[in-house]
């Protein structure tokens, strides 16, 4: 029951309070700015390019990242679009969230019987810990 509760409170904690850690952060654009720069040294990288450019007619979202945009990314927009794009399921996660617990850590049944449905109840596919 302990585990269950730490799980669901530090899954609750990467959705409401992303950690900024800016040493992984500058490893991964070292990273990504190596494997690019590798990237476009294999000449099936330019006939791809070349062939992306045509079927999607120069559509800015079909353009290959390339090592020098990585420079242009912004650690701190990063984390803005993160918190934009989940800021409204955090109502219906904490609600989630609290429901579990609160039922796992009262009576592990209740909620698993309210979950199935009536004809599976009577088939014992889960016992209480």
């Amino acid at each position: 029951k302990k585990d269950l509760e730490t799980m669901l409170q530090l899954t609750y904690l990467c959705f409401t309070s992303p950690r900024k850690d800016d040493e992984a952060y500058n490893s991964m654009l070292e990273r990504v700015r190596n494997s690019l720069k590798n990237a476009d040294m294999n000449p099936a990288t330019a006939l791809s390019d070349s062939v992306a450019s045509v079927v999607y007619n120069n559509n800015v979202r079909a353009v290959r990242l390339r090592a020098e945009d990585v420079d242009d990314l912004s650690y701190d927009r990063i984390m803005e679009i993160y918190k934009e794009r989940f800021a409204p399921t955090l109502n219906s996660i904490s609600w989630v969230m609290w429901m579990l617990t609160a039922s796992c850590l009262c009576s592990p049944n209740i909620w698993v019987r309210c979950l199935w449905p009536r004809r599976a109840r009577n088939t014992v596919w889960w016992t209480s810990v």
